[in-house]
Parts: C-alpha cells; structure tokens; sequence
C-alpha cells in the first residue's frame, strides 16, 4: 500500500512526519489532552459519576481476606441511573486505550466524563451482550488507599476481562481478512507504551 493511500487511515495531519520509531502526536502532553468527542452536537453533555460509591466498593473489597475475582465496571444501560457494580470474571469487557487519543481524564475531574465517549464504549460492550465495562478514566479511585489498591492490580482487570477492546483513535485502518489492521495497530501510539503491552499480555482475548 502507498503511503499516500495509506495515510488516509491515520487521524492526525502531521502524520507525514511520522516512521515507525517515531510519532508527532506522541511528544504531546497527554494529560492536558481534551477528551474526545465523538457525536455531532457540539455541546455534548457532561456527564458527572458517583465517585464515592467506586471508592467504597474499592475499600470494602480491599478488605476482605480473599477478593473475588473480577472487576469493578461501569454499566451498559445508560436508560437507569448510573452506578458502578461489581462484575464477575469473564462478565465484562476492558478498555485499553492512550491518553493521547482522547479517551483521558484530561483536565477535567476523576467521575466528569463526555457522555457521548462513555456512550459509544457502552454500545460496543452492550453489543457484545456485556453489561458493564472497565474503563482506567472513571475507575480509578479518588481515595488515596482505594487507588493504591487498585493501581497494584490494575492488571488484573484485564485478565478477568472476557475480552480487552483497544481503542486507537489515530488508526483508522477498515477491518479486513488480510492483516493490515494489525499492521496498523502494531504501527500506533497504542503499542509503543509499557503498560498497554501488560495489559495485552494479560488480556484473555484482544
């Protein structure tokens, strides 16, 4: 394929930049990255998490001699209120993703996320015949001894999960049988960090 084919598939415009050791977008700050947004308006609500009640769960759980084994997740159905729940192994789906594609906290705060990003996880999670998901920017708690307890195992979430959902904003690439989506996965952002290779290696299925 021609790199001036090929570049379609890729979101930023200084793509031409880029090679494969090296990416523009990557010497960003990812953490003043605004979240993505996905829908068409251009005021998209906000939606504001209850926090605590993921932080409760966290500490409770911490404290039992034996922690079961799953995750703690966010709902599918966005029709009820909004709360976290414990998901049992292989009940949900993982989410791995970069800051830098959008999908952070970015300046906003932990629990504030746009509905539409939550929304569009959630439809795929839901279409897979999940109901709930796991998703680093709204479970990782506020509490300084929950997020101690969840970041020692935060990968643990992905092995529990029934499958982990990569999320790679700046590869585009449409699905096909002949690898090229793979190519362009192994080519992004997503897999030049630490901590998406742990959690591909502890993720069940990618």
């Amino acid at each position: 394929m021609k790199q001036s084919d090929s570049s379609r598939f890729f979101a930023h415009p200084e793509y031409h930049q880029c090679s494969p050791e090296y990416c523009s977008h990557e010497t960003q700050n990812s953490t003043l990255q605004e979240q993505l947004h996905t829908c068409e308006s251009e005021e998209c609500e906000i939606l504001r998490l209850p926090m605590e009640d993921f932080d409760r769960m966290v500490i409770e759980s911490a404290s039992t001699p034996t922690p079961p084994e799953g995750a703690f997740v966010w709902p599918t159905d966005m029709t009820k209120p909004i709360t976290p729940f414990f998901a049992p192994k292989s009940t949900y789906v993982a989410i791995s993703h970069v800051w830098s594609d959008g999908t952070g906290v970015g300046l906003r705060e932990p629990g504030r996320v746009k509905e539409c990003l939550y929304r569009g996880f959630a439809i795929v999670a839901a279409g897979y015949g999940y109901k709930g998901f796991w998703w680093d920017t709204i479970c990782v708690p506020r509490d300084r001894r929950a997020k101690d307890v969840m970041l020692k195992n935060m990968h643990l979430n992905y092995k529990y999960a029934a499958f982990t959902l990569v999320h790679e904003y700046l590869c585009q690439f449409p699905w096909r049988q002949d690898g090229t989506p793979a190519i362009g996965l192994v080519l992004s952002p997503w897999f030049t960090h630490g901590w998406t290779a742990l959690e591909l290696a502890m993720s069940n299925k990618v």
